[in-house]
């Protein structure tokens, strides 16, 4: 998985103007131009999914897209729906991954999340935090739940997480096997979302638009 991704919070979100959806796919166009695969979206930025699908869909739905979503309501019985609807606007046969948004219901949308992999609607399950919020509980969930993604902040500002969320990547539990964070990652690199994994673990995403892979088992591909 290459490095850089592309987010789209508020710079996706244009609505039905012609000329922005077009400026949006050919954003699209130059990111998979340059090898770019993973994009990353949620219901919470507001017309982003619809303007991706759109995006694709000029550009002949490239085949080394990695679909990045995630589920956003309060509502435990809503997160399907929501997450079909996404799905939908998107115009893909299902997810590589979807997280669950800013902790919200998490309880409830990880037991989804997880029925859907089991039945095999997306490949890899995930949550959030943002702002450098909530460590404490993200922390609790990475070492009890056998998720493949977190995102959390981490950047030149805000470094919260090389104490206590970067080392736990590398330790291992009865949910998932030893990871081992690469040498680049302590070293305090900054970096997008989801560079290539050689180990297994869980992918963590880090704030603004980053990633460490950290899969239970195997690559990201």
């Amino acid at each position: 998985m290459p490095i850089v991704g592309l987010g789209t919070w508020i710079t996706f979100n244009v609505g039905g103007d012609a000329v922005l959806r077009d400026e949006c796919a050919n954003v699209m166009a130059a990111f998979f131009e340059a090898g770019g695969r993973m994009i990353d979206s949620s219901p919470m930025y507001g017309s982003s999914q619809p303007v991706i699908g759109y995006g694709l869909q000029k550009l002949g739905r490239p085949s080394t897209l990695f679909s990045a979503e995630k589920v956003w309501t309060s509502s435990a019985t809503a997160g399907p729906t929501q997450i079909e609807q996404s799905r939908r606007f998107w115009g893909v046969p299902k997810f590589d991954l979807v997280q669950v948004h800013n902790l919200l219901a998490w309880k409830a949308h990880l037991q989804t999340l997880f029925e859907m992999k089991a039945a095999g609607a997306v490949r890899y399950v995930g949550i959030t935090t943002s702002e450098g919020r909530r460590h404490d509980l993200l922390e609790q969930i990475m070492r009890n739940e056998p998720i493949d993604f977190v995102q959390f902040s981490y950047n030149v500002v805000d470094r919260e997480a090389e104490e206590r969320l970067l080392p736990l990547a590398s330790e291992p539990s009865p949910k998932r096997p030893r990871t081992t964070i690469p040498s680049w990652l302590t070293a305090r690199t900054t970096f997008s979302i989801c560079p290539e994994i050689t180990s297994a673990g869980k992918c963590i995403i880090a704030e603004a638009r980053i990633a460490v892979p950290r899969l239970v088992g195997h690559a990201v591909r």
